[in-house]
């Protein structure tokens, strides 16, 4: 595994950066019923929907280069519908499908065993039963409360089936490692407004930040992120270059970056102390976005106890 960053890696990140600037902003204009000004999901779609999908099914780059993209639009806290599009893209790649959604130009959601899927309105979703995915229209929506209102969620009435296959090629652990490289995005945007809030807030004529209780808690916070950050990348690199790895190495990223997302998320809402729990705040858009991720295809908990079933009978 390369173990630094090539200046094409770079410029996917920067570039995804720059594109989700103002992030938290369309979060809060959605947690108020408004309409978000500034979206990148179309350019997002148009342009990086392929990215780490094999080329043979009309892909680009690679998983490394998928998870720094992820990562990023996961920080600015993106809300939009392009994750939940890419998920899908990568969950048919397993199957030998990607091309299906990639050629048809619309728009998917990938929907949980419930048919809940985080995004609005959308043609296509995409589901699993078993060990296949599916590629289906949607015949109808409703809404339903979820953990991050700044995230739409919906309830799919199922449609005709488009395609399906067997997830042959790793789909379930391409959605982990996604989701695994968002939370540690999100992790990593609730740390900079945290560390940002510890500079500036003043008690007893010094800022908070040079407090142990506030310091050594976002130090602690940093370091989980990036032992699950890194995780995340050896899960993204074994998918394509060390695949007999890829299974526990996905479990493992999505379980280290769910947990340590919280745990700064939790972080930041306690350096801001009585505000962070408001409304008016940011903390909590972060937080419930950490909660959200950790909900999706597998919680920390229940990967951890598996993978530690693994080892014990291995």
């Amino acid at each position: 595994m390369q173990a630094l960053f090539t200046s094409d890696q770079e410029m996917i990140a920067d570039t995804a950066s720059r594109m989700a600037k103002g992030g938290l902003a369309r979060a809060r204009a959605l947690l108020n019923g408004a309409s978000p000004e500034g979206s990148p999901d179309g350019q997002l779609i148009e342009g990086w929907s392929a990215l780490g999908v094999p080329e043979a099914q009309g892909g680009s780059a690679g998983m490394v280069e998928a998870a720094l993209l992820v990562q990023a639009l996961g920080e600015a806290g993106e809300p939009g519908g392009f994750l939940t599009h890419f998920q899908s893209v990568h969950a048919l790649a397993g199957a030998g499908l990607a091309d299906r959604l990639l050629g048809s130009g619309a728009r998917a959601t990938l929907v949980d065993e419930h048919g809940v899927g985080a995004a609005r309105k959308s043609a296509l979703v995409v589901e699993r039963t078993g060990t296949r995915w599916r590629l289906r229209e949607a015949a109808g929506w409703e809404a339903v409360r979820s953990v991050d209102p700044a995230r739409l969620a919906g309830r799919v009435t199922p449609g005709s089936v488009i395609a399906e296959g067997e997830d042959r090629g790793h789909g379930l652990e391409r959605v982990q490692v996604l989701l695994a490289a968002e939370a540690c995005g999100v992790g990593r945007g609730a740390i900079r407004i945290a560390a940002a809030y510890a500079t500036t807030r003043e008690q007893f004529g010094k800022p908070i930040g040079v407090y142990q209780a506030i310091s050594h808690r976002l130090a602690h916070a940093t370091a989980d992120l990036e032992a699950a950050w890194s995780l995340t990348l050896h899960a993204a690199w074994a998918l394509e270059g060390a695949p007999e790895l890829a299974v526990k190495a996905a479990r493992m990223a999505k379980a280290a970056a769910g947990t340590a997302a919280i745990y700064a998320c939790e972080a930041c809402v306690q350096t801001h102390g009585g505000m962070g729990i408001t409304r008016e705040a940011d903390p909590h858009l972060y937080l419930k976005r950490a909660f959200a991720i950790d909900a999706a295809w597998g919680r920390a908990a229940a990967l951890n106890r598996e993978i530690g079933s693994a080892l014990l009978s291995s």
